[in-house]
């Protein structure tokens, strides 16, 4: 008998008893709250006429996989994208339509996107979040000379900007 878990997870035995015998003594040859990978674990009942059974079960305990998501940018402006790529997994599931390694967004405001991955031994899964911030398009106002004459004087024009945060 084998029991896989991932790690953090507990596990649960049924111990059943098929003769006629009354149950005497029942004991176990570890006590644990902790699975090292592996090990096996021994039930023995003894009944009221001596006679002893036993059966072991194996403990696996699978190690979570370990998630890291990189990307082209953190910040970026309205209309760009960036792109997201995950790594620690065997297979992922993205917040978003797609499921591949990397993926490319395009948030128009501030987004939290959520990766899942699952590993290829237990099939333990994991998350994490990456964060894209979009920065506010800033009001932009151009002022100056608005026709221009050839060879004329080069005229004045003023940018004015607020209310944005670079990159645009």
């Amino acid at each position: 008998n084998t029991i896989n878990l991932c790690s953090g997870q507990s596990a649960c035995f049924d111990l059943v008893f098929t003769d006629d015998d009354s149950l005497q003594n029942l004991t176990m040859d570890t006590a644990f709250s902790i699975f090292p990978p592996g090990t096996s674990y021994t039930v023995t009942g003894t009944g009221t006429n001596n006679c002893t059974g036993s059966s072991s079960v194996i403990i696996t305990v699978n190690a979570l996989p370990t998630l890291s998501v990189t990307t082209s940018s953190l910040t970026m402006g309205i209309g760009t994208s960036a792109t997201l790529t995950a790594s620690g997994a065997s297979t992922y599931t993205w917040s978003t339509p797609s499921n591949s390694v990397s993926i490319i967004v395009s948030p128009s405001v501030t987004t939290t996107y959520t990766l899942t991955g699952t590993s290829g031994t237990g099939g333990c899964t994991s998350t994490d979040n990456v964060i894209i911030t979009v920065n506010p398009l800033p009001t932009a106002t151009i002022s100056g000379t608005t026709s221009v004459c050839q060879n004329a004087t080069a005229p004045t024009i003023t940018f004015t900007g607020a209310n944005g945060t670079a990159p645009y």
